[in-house]
């Protein structure tokens, strides 16, 4: 009898890892291995350890047979999110290392998967923001924003809990996961950049950010040369509210030599507005 799961790995997987990958698919995904049990009521998160590393597994079951059905015929959700990390790593966006995706079932799959190794030592952005907010976090989603804009690649549904930091000494890096709504961006004119931006500030005001925070993280997002709408009184004026909340945190950036906007070319800068 062949094994449970049938998967399809990224290029540089090499035949151990790939054993590790299906060995965690048949026999990792227990109770006793379940993470982020509140974050979904229809997927499952496991952190399986796999050798000297870990591995993130996301599953979703199809307990009927219309779902199976339907996914027979078209990709799972966790096919189209492991092309999207495969883009993603190509284009040196940071994210998790995709291993494989999977479907469990002879003919009709009754659960899909996505593998990728597990991220140590990293925090949803939100989780970090919520508590404390430091310029060098603003550093690196301006840096992971403007290699998306040079991969052309925009993701539709950009959220702070979607951007896991990590940080090293005095530096930060933002990854990117659950890139499933991943489109291209046609250069200028096109206005998915300004509504990707919009959205993640959208999220940030929606679940507890500070007002002022979201200001401050426009206008510093539409300083580094990206496309932004309304925005508000800058922070370069020093009498501003914006500036002296700012400063009052200790992120002054006058002060630190920083908001000197980046170079993104000259299709990403403007953006929609042309």
């Amino acid at each position: 009898m062949g094994p449970l799961w049938k998967i399809r790995l990224a290029p540089d997987v090499s035949s151990p890892e790939a054993n590790l990958a299906q060995r965690a698919l048949e026999k990792g995904t227990v109770e006793e291995n379940r993470i982020l049990q509140s974050h979904s009521r229809v997927k499952k998160f496991f952190k399986v350890e796999a050798g000297s590393s870990s591995l993130f597994i996301k599953l979703r079951e199809y307990p009927t047979w219309p779902r199976r059905l339907a996914r027979w015929f078209t990709k799972t959700k966790e096919e189209r999110e492991f092309r999207n990390y495969l883009l993603l790593r190509r284009a040196q966006v940071p994210c998790p290392r995709p291993i494989c995706s999977g479907r469990k079932g002879r003919v009709f799959p009754a659960a899909s998967a996505l593998v990728t190794v597990f991220l140590e030592n990293t925090r949803p952005l939100r989780e970090v923001w919520l508590r404390e907010f430091r310029e060098e976090h603003l550093s690196a989603l301006v840096a992971l924003l403007e290699r998306l804009a040079r991969a052309r690649a925009i993701v539709q549904d950009l959220q702070w809990n979607n951007l896991l930091l990590e940080e090293r000494g005095g530096e930060a890096v933002l990854y990117l996961v659950d890139p499933l709504h991943l489109a291209t961006w046609k250069g200028r004119g096109d206005p998915s950049l300004e509504r990707s931006i919009e959205w993640f500030l959208a999220f940030m005001s929606k679940e507890g950010a500070e007002s002022d925070l979201v200001r401050y993280v426009r206008e510093r997002l539409g300083g580094a040369g990206f496309p932004v709408s309304r925005l508000s009184v800058g922070f370069g004026n020093p009498s501003s509210h914006l500036a002296k909340w700012a400063c009052s945190r200790g992120f002054c950036p006058e002060q630190r030599g920083e908001g000197q906007p980046l170079s993104l070319g000259p299709e990403a800068k403007g953006g929609s507005r042309g």
